[in-house]
C-alpha cells in the first residue's frame, strides 16, 4: 500500500479497508472544534475541583478511604474526558466521526486506538464512582442483616475456647475489595477488546460497538442495584434516626437526591448506548463505514447528549457529596409515620455506631 500524507476515499482491497484522504464529510469542523474545546475546559474545571476535594479529605485508611476513592475516580473520569477533547481529532484519527481503521493497515489506526482508550477509561472510571457507592450500601445492608446478637457471639466464643485446633472465624470481603474485583473484571474486559484490535479480528467501529454493549449492561445492572439498595438503605438510616432520636433526614435526602440523578442518568445513557450499538449491527450487516450513516449532525448531537449528561451527574455528585453531614439532634415527631419492625429495631439498637456510620453514606454522601 503506497503511503501518502492525505487520506481521500474508502474503498476494500483484500478485505482491509484503506484510506487514502477523509472525506470532507466527516473531518471536523470550526464549530466541532469550539465545542470540543468548551467541553474539555468544563472537565477540567470538575477534575480540579474534584482534586482539590480529595486532597482536603484525603485519607487512606479507614471510612476515609472510601471518601478519597470517590473524588480519585471523579478526578480520573474529569481528567480522561478533558485530554480527549482538547487533543484535536485531526491529530488522533484524521477525522471527527470513526472510522473503520484496521490495525497496523490503516493510517492513524494508533491515534484511533489510543482515542478509544481514553473514552473507555473515562467511562470505567465514570461508572465506577457508583459501583463503589453500591459496594459500600451492600456492605452496611449486610451488617444490618446479618448482624450477631450477645448471646451467639458468646456461643461462638465457648465453642472456639473448646475446641483442639481453634480457628479465627472468617470475615467477609470488605467493599474496597469487592469494588477492586469488580473493576478488575471490568478492566480485563477491555482490555481483550484492545488485544482483539490488534489482532485484526474487528476494526475500531468493532471496539466501540463492543465498548457500547459492555456500558450498556452495565447501565441496567447499576441501575437495578442503586435503586434496590437505596429503598433499603433509607429505611436504615430512619429507622436509626428514631432509634438515636437523631434526625437523619439531611442524609435521606442526599441518598434520595443522588438515586434520582443515577437513574436518570443510567437510563438515558442505557437508551443512547442501545440506539449506536442498534446502527453498529445495521452498519456491520451493511458492510459499510460508520461515518456513512453517521453525519455530522447526528454525530454533533450523540456527542452533545451523552457528554453534557456526564457533565451534570459529575457536578451533582460533587454538590451532593459537599452538603452538610452533620445530623441535628432533635426529639421525634409526634406520630411518626415511620413504621419500624420489632426485628429491624433489634437488628439495628444491637449493632454499634461505628460499624454503621462508615457505610451508610454519611462518608459517601
Amino acid at each position: 500500500m503506497s503511503k501518502v500524507n492525505d487520506l481521500t476515499e474508502v474503498f476494500r482491497n483484500g478485505g482491509h479497508l484503506l484510506f487514502y484522504r477523509v472525506p470532507e464529510m466527516i473531518r471536523e469542523t470550526g464549530k466541532e472544534y469550539t465545542q470540543d474545546v468548551v467541553f474539555g475546559l468544563t472537565f477540567l474545571m470538575i477534575a480540579l475541583l474534584a482534586g482539590w476535594r480529595m486532597v482536603i479529605y484525603f485519607d487512606p485508611n479507614g471510612g476515609g478511604k472510601a471518601t478519597t476513592a470517590f473524588y480519585a475516580l471523579i478526578l480520573g473520569c474529569a481528567s480522561m474526558r478533558s485530554i480527549w477533547f482538547l487533543i484535536p481529532k485531526s491529530a488522533l484519527e484524521g477525522s471527527y466521526a470513526p472510522i473503520p481503521a484496521e490495525a497496523f493497515v490503516t493510517p492513524l489506526w494508533s491515534g484511533a486506538l489510543f482515542s478509544q482508550i481514553l473514552v473507555s477509561l473515562g467511562s470505567l472510571c465514570l461508572y465506577s464512582v457508583f459501583i463503589l457507592i453500591i459496594c459500600y450500601w451492600a456492605n452496611m445492608l449486610r451488617k444490618v442483616e446479618h448482624v450477631e446478637g450477645p448471646e451467639s457471639s458468646q456461643l461462638t466464643a465457648a465453642q472456639r475456647s473448646l475446641a483442639r485446633y481453634p480457628r479465627t472465624p472468617k470475615r467477609g470481603r470488605g467493599p474496597m475489595l469487592n469494588f477492586t474485583i469488580i473493576m478488575s473484571i471490568l478492566m480485563l474486559l477491555e482490555i481483550m477488546n484492545i488485544i482483539a484490535f490488534l489482532l485484526d479480528l474487528y476494526n475500531a467501529d468493532g471496539m466501540m460497538l463492543l465498548d457500547s454493549v459492555l456500558m450498556s449492561i452495565i447501565s441496567i445492572v447499576s441501575l437495578i442495584e442503586i435503586s434496590i439498595f437505596s429503598h433499603r438503605i433509607r429505611f436504615v438510616m430512619m429507622t436509626i434516626g428514631v432509634i438515636n432520636a437523631n434526625s437523619t433526614k439531611p442524609q435521606v435526602r442526599r441518598i434520595l437526591a443522588f438515586t434520582i440523578a443515577a437513574n436518570i442518568f443510567f437510563s438515558w445513557r442505557m437508551l443512547l448506548e442501545v440506539i449506536l450499538m442498534v446502527i453498529f449491527l445495521y452498519v456491520w450487516r451493511m458492510n459499510k463505514a460508520l461515518y456513512v450513516v453517521f453525519s455530522h449532525q447526528f454525530w454533533d448531537v450523540y456527542i452533545n447528549t451523552k457528554h453534557w449528561s456526564e457533565v451534570v451527574v459529575l457536578v451533582l455528585e460533587l454538590v451532593i457529596s459537599t452538603a452538610k453531614k452533620t445530623p441535628v439532634t432533635a426529639p421525634p415527631a409526634a406520630g411518626n409515620t415511620v413504621r419500624i419492625r420489632r426485628r429491624d429495631y433489634q437488628r439495628i439498637n444491637e449493632m454499634k455506631a461505628t460499624e454503621l456510620r462508615p457505610q451508610i453514606g454519611n462518608e459517601l454522601l
